[in-house]
């Protein structure tokens, strides 16, 4: 996947997932980033480390 996405997009398609994001944006003062690419995603952390 390439398509940038953002915050609310990749909770809402990666529900419960682990996921590597690339070419985000992340604000200092922010918990989460406001959005990026996703390299990665998985439902397992086996999973997710393995595909890394």
């Amino acid at each position: 996947m390439n398509q940038k996405l953002n915050w609310e997009e990749i909770k809402k398609r990666f529900d419960q997932e682990w996921v590597e994001l690339i070419d985000y944006e992340w604000e200092e003062t922010k918990p989460y980033p406001s959005g990026g690419v996703v390299r990665v995603h998985a439902k397992d952390r086996k999973e997710f480390d393995r595909l890394i």
